[in-house]
């Protein structure tokens, strides 16, 4: 069974006396324990897509199904349950809460929602090196070190699916690397999908598929 099954959906914005169409018609399927890539101009929609995957947007038309079940944009209690326990979120934002130290912002998720079977925290910050970094708050961080921590956040209560907004921005080549080790870890030992929208070419080699969204439209795009 697919993970994620997207059936034409299609999503526009009002500019002053303007109608922006940025999503159109666009339908995807993404299988369990997938690497998906997206990837695509500045502006092409592709931070629109994410939102409506990760329940944060709804579509103007067109549906949504995770783990075979519709989703009811308007079922609030259905979208926490979702956002808690089968999607994890990465955005170019972050979203790290400014007044909790590192290993609370990690903590929180799962705590927040009771979720029983989640990574150990301490685990992942030693992991990649940013257990030095635990008891920081997120204004003590440098760009790359948040970005890495926000990643890890995305992943505490082992989550199916894995949406991720340009994850490698503002990393260095080492942390790179460290980065996609991971989520082929990820992806392996729990059978997580991703779907990652990226600019990095670096990251097309991790990718078991690589779409390319322009002018509202999403199409194939061969692996390089």
């Amino acid at each position: 069974m697919n993970i994620l099954e997207i059936n034409n959906i299609s999503k526009s914005y009002v500019d002053g006396t303007r109608t922006i169409n940025v999503l159109n018609d666009i339908s995807i399927s993404v299988d369990s324990s997938e690497i998906v890539i997206i990837m695509g101009p500045s502006g092409s929609g592709k931070t629109t897509l994410l939102s409506i995957i990760s329940t944060i947007e709804r579509p103007d038309k067109g549906s949504i199904q995770i783990e075979g079940n519709t989703v009811n944009y308007k079922d609030l209690i259905e979208i926490d349950k979702i956002r808690s326990k089968v999607i994890g979120i990465l955005f170019q934002s972050k979203n790290l809460l400014p007044e909790f130290t590192v290993l609370e912002n990690l903590i929180l998720p799962s705590k927040l929602n009771n979720i029983a079977n989640h990574h150990d925290p301490k685990e992942l910050l030693d992991e990649f090196n940013l257990y030095n970094k635990a008891s920081y708050y997120p204004s003590q961080l440098s760009a790359g070190e948040s970005q890495r921590i926000s990643l890890l956040r995305s992943v505490i209560n082992k989550p199916k699916l894995i949406i991720a907004d340009e994850p490698t921005a503002n990393l260095d080549e080492k942390n790179l690397f460290k980065m996609i080790a991971f989520i082929k870890r990820i992806k392996l030992h729990y059978n997580s999908s991703f779907i990652i929208a990226t600019h990095d070419k670096r990251l097309c080699d991790l990718a078991d598929r690589i779409l390319y969204l322009n002018n509202g439209k999403l199409l194939k795009r061969k692996n390089e």
